[in-house]
C-alpha cells in the first residue's frame, strides 16, 4: 500500500539516510550495547547500560557538530548530496536508533525475549501505520522518516517500560573499568 501512496524518489531517499543513520549507530554506542547482555550480575550490567547511554550523548554530540560544520563533507561521503536540507535528521536517526539498541539489549539482559518479540511487532506496526496513514494525508519524505521516528520511539518506549535502565545508583568508578 504504502508504495503505491509515496514517490520512488522518497523510498531511496529514506533508505539512504537510514543506510547513514544505521551506519552511525552501529558505533555509535562504541558496540558497548552488546555488553550489556554478558554480565552476571544485574548492577554491573546496569553499569553498562548507563555507559551505553553517556557514549550515545557524546557520540550524538559530536555527530550534530560535524553535521553543523561539515554537513555537505559528510553526506557527500555517502554519495547523499540531495539529503543535504536533511542533514540534521541524521543526527535525531541515530539518537532513536542507538536507543533503541540499548533499549532491546537492556531487554535481553533481563530476559524478557517474549517482550522483544512484542516491542518488535509494535515498532514494526506503528511505522506502517504511519506509512500508511501519512501517506493518505500527504506523502513525502519527512512522512516516511517521522513513522520510522515514530516507530523507535514506540520500541524504545515499550522496552523501557518492561526493563528500565536505572541510572540511580550507577557508580562511575565501577564505569572506569
Amino acid at each position: 500500500i504504502a508504495t503505491r501512496l509515496y514517490a520512488p524518489e522518497d523510498f531511496g531517499d529514506l533508505q539512504l539516510l537510514l543506510s547513514i543513520v544505521v551506519t552511525f549507530a552501529a558505533v555509535g554506542a562504541l558496540r558497548y550495547e552488546v555488553t550489556i547482555v554478558l554480565p552476571q550480575e544485574r548492577e554491573e550490567s546496569r553499569n553498562l547500560a548507563a555507559l551505553s547511554l553517556l557514549v550515545v550523548g557524546v557520540f550524538a554530540g559530536l555527530l550534530a557538530l560535524l553535521c553543523w560544520l561539515f554537513g555537505p563533507w559528510l553526506l557527500a561521503q555517502f554519495d547523499a548530496q540531495r539529503l543535504e536540507p536533511y542533514v540534521f535528521l541524521v543526527v535525531l536517526g541515530f539518537v532513536a536508533n542507538a536507543l533503541l539498541r540499548v533499549a532491546q539489549h537492556n531487554l535481553i539482559a533481563t530476559k524478557q525475549f517474549g517482550s522483544l518479540a512484542r516491542n518488535t511487532v509494535a515498532q514494526v506496526s506503528v511505522t506502517q501505520a504511519g506509512y500508511i496513514g501519512l501517506g493518505l494525508w500527504r506523502p513525502s519524505f519527512l512522512g516516511l522518516f517521522g513513522s520510522q521516528m515514530a516507530g523507535y520511539a514506540v520500541g524504545i518506549a515499550a522496552a523501557l517500560r518492561r526493563a528500565p535502565i536505572r541510572l540511580r545508583g550507577v557508580r562511575l568508578r565501577v564505569l572506569a573499568r
